[in-house]
C-alpha cells in the first residue's frame, strides 16, 4: 500500500501547481521574449504530462515497455506534426486551390414550403398571400 499513499499524490499535486504558476508567471514577466515563453510553456507542459502519466496513471509501476510505447507514440505524433507544419502554415502557392465546387441552385423549383404547397418561385408564393 506504500506505492499508493495519499501523501505522494499531494506532493505531486503541489508540484503540478507550482509548475503551473511558473508557466503562468514567466510569460507575464517576459512577454516580449517569445522563445522563453514558448520554451517554458511547452517544457513545463511536457514535465507536467510526464508527472501525470507516471503518478496518476501509475506508469511508474508498469514495465519499461509501456514507457517505450508511450514515448514512441509521442515521437511519431511529433514527427507527423513537424512533417505537416510547412504545408499547413503556407498561405501561398498553387496547391491551395479548392477542388470542391459548391453549386447553389438559382431558383427553388418544386420544393415544399411549410404549408405543403408546391410553387415554382418565390414571387408566385408572395402573390398568393
Amino acid at each position: 500500500m506504500s506505492g499508493h499513499s495519499t501523501q505522494k499524490y499531494f506532493k505531486v499535486y503541489f508540484a503540478l501547481v507550482i509548475l503551473f504558476l511558473i508557466s503562468y508567471i514567466v510569460p507575464e514577466m517576459m512577454p516580449d521574449n517569445k522563445v522563453m515563453v514558448l520554451l517554458s510553456a511547452f517544457g513545463i507542459a511536457i514535465v507536467k504530462a510526464l508527472m501525470v502519466c507516471a503518478y496518476f496513471m501509475h506508469l511508474n509501476t508498469e514495465r519499461k515497455f509501456v514507457w517505450y510505447l508511450l514515448i514512441s507514440c509521442l515521437t511519431m505524433m511529433y514527427l507527423f506534426y513537424i512533417a505537416l507544419v510547412p504545408d499547413i502554415m503556407r498561405k501561398e502557392g498553387h496547391n491551395w486551390k479548392s477542388h470542391i465546387e459548391v453549386v447553389m441552385p438559382e431558383n427553388h423549383h418544386g420544393h415544399d414550403d411549410h404549408h405543403g404547397d408546391k410553387h415554382e418561385n418565390t414571387e408566385h408564393h408572395e402573390e398568393k398571400n
